[in-house]
């Protein structure tokens, strides 16, 4: 196997619209991203945020990709259809969506479980 060489990952923690900001422009190869699904998961805040259904969010994600880079984003069955809205409004052209089997037939454990905590 061949060695992967350059630098190091690095995690940000940080609001994400005021990191992707300080990008520079065509600098990224591809965004890869599991937003909130904005479902409301147990009440929670970071669940219903909006972030995820944000045009500007995803324009900066366009800005920062270089030509012919690409975007996956992972959304709920239930609401996948307005991230890729918001995703198209900022200029994306969609070309594909990818729905597993699982969740196709509404087995997506994450969502069904009552999680403690």
């Amino acid at each position: 196997m061949k060695k992967l060489t350059g630098p190091e990952p690095v995690a940000h923690c940080a609001d994400a619209l005021d990191h992707l900001r300080t990008v520079p422009d065509a600098s990224v190869d591809v965004v890869v991203t599991d937003p909130p699904y904005e479902l409301g998961f147990l009440g929670k805040a970071w669940d219903a945020s909006g972030i995820a259904y944000s045009v500007e969010l995803w324009a900066e994600c366009l800005r920062l990709l270089k030509p012919g880079g690409h975007l996956a984003a992972f959304g709920a069955t239930r609401t996948y259809h307005r991230l890729t809205v918001a995703v198209e409004d900022a200029g994306f052209e969609i070309r594909d969506l990818k729905q597993t089997a699982d969740t196709i037939a509404g087995r997506d454990d994450r969502i069904q479980h009552d999680y403690a905590g």
